[in-house]
């Protein structure tokens, strides 16, 4: 196997670095500290216009120059959502609070560790302040305006516009105490990098990937068919089925540590549909997929939820191994 070893400072990748939306932030720091200073101390606009509750999607930038889209639910004064950088696949959680006076403060993370924050003010449809990957550290100014409220449409209407052929496109994933994997699919060509701490310093490895493995990720694939069923499939072999029900999901107990299980999946039950705009189609408490999805670092066993997303037309399948703690998420998007 060959193995290209790069060696950064562990707190230059910390944060948003995980969200697969390049670290070059990082290094591009001229006029952020100043700017999100002023964002810091601007005065609260009118936030006497905020609703009691929304589902809401915000565009805008991160530094004025990394587009980002949001994603928004606020139930109860809880602000919460996922974000994505514009031309990224993966998306970031975020889960925090809305006071009445408009001041907003999420927090967020990868699903597993947190990898930021974002603090500021909401005022009609804008809302601005400032990101950061610690509240120490010198921070970015954000801007968002409300592109869109969003409904969730019925699950037979998701799904009859998802019937189609998804292919793998990347997987990203955990293991052991600080190790992360990043497969990614460009231009039909696979990458593999792996990465973890030592002596403060995170260290980056370029992995090959053997043919047979490349075969696997290749034919991965979930496709809908007509009659709404849902199907995971590795080349001609079958992993999964899951035929439509016109509401909840096919549901069984997932046994997990309760301190680690992912936010969404602590409110499932056999009635789930929706959760934050995402159609749950399944939450299983044990699945084997050891033979079929073989690829090195991939977690093939565990408990797996599978979800889709009606609006950038993009099936998720998370696996978590609850013996090892390590985990993956498989993104397949439409061919």
């Amino acid at each position: 196997m060959g193995v290209r070893k790069i060696v950064v400072p562990a707190l230059v990748i910390v944060g948003a670095c995980t969200a697969l939306a390049g670290c070059s932030r990082q290094n591009d720091f001229p006029d952020r500290v100043a700017s999100a200073r002023a964002a810091e101390t601007k005065a609260p606009g009118d936030a006497s216009a905020l609703p009691a509750s929304f589902q809401r999607t915000y565009v805008g930038t991160i530094g004025g120059k990394y587009p980002i889209t949001m994603d928004l639910s606020l139930r109860d004064g809880r602000l919460y959502g996922s974000y994505r950088y514009d031309g990224k696949t993966a998306s970031l959680k975020l889960d925090g609070t809305l006071s009445r006076d408009g001041k907003v403060d999420l927090n967020e993370s990868d699903g597993e560790r947190g990898t930021g924050f974002f603090t500021g003010t909401m005022a009609g449809d804008a809302m601005s302040g400032v990101w950061g990957v610690q509240r120490s550290k010198p921070k970015w100014r954000f801007d968002v305006h409300k592109s869109a409220d969003v409904t969730d449409p019925p699950k037979s209407e998701a799904l009859r516009a998802a019937v189609g052929s998804y292919e793998l496109v990347a997987i990203d994933g955990n293991f052991g105490a600080n190790g992360m994997t990043e497969y990614e699919k460009s231009q039909g060509v696979w990458s593999l990098r792996t990465s973890s701490i030592s002596n403060a310093q995170r260290e980056f490895f370029d992995e090959s990937l053997s043919g047979r493995e490349l075969g696997v990720l290749n034919s991965a694939r979930v496709e809908v068919d007509e009659r709404l069923t849902t199907r995971l499939l590795v080349g001609s072999r079958l992993l999964l089925e899951l035929p439509f029900t016109a509401n909840g999901m096919r549901f069984e107990r997932i046994t997990y540590p309760e301190k680690d299980l992912p936010v969404e999946w602590k409110s499932m039950s056999p009635s789930t549909t929706y959760i934050d705009h995402l159609l749950y189609l399944a939450a299983m408490g044990a699945t084997d997929f050891s033979k079929e999805l073989a690829v090195k670092r991939l977690v093939n066993r565990g408990a797996l939820v599978v979800e889709f997303d009606p609006g950038r037309k993009v099936f998720r399948l998370s696996l978590n191994n609850a013996d090892s703690g390590d985990g993956n998420v498989l993104t397949f998007q439409r061919k």
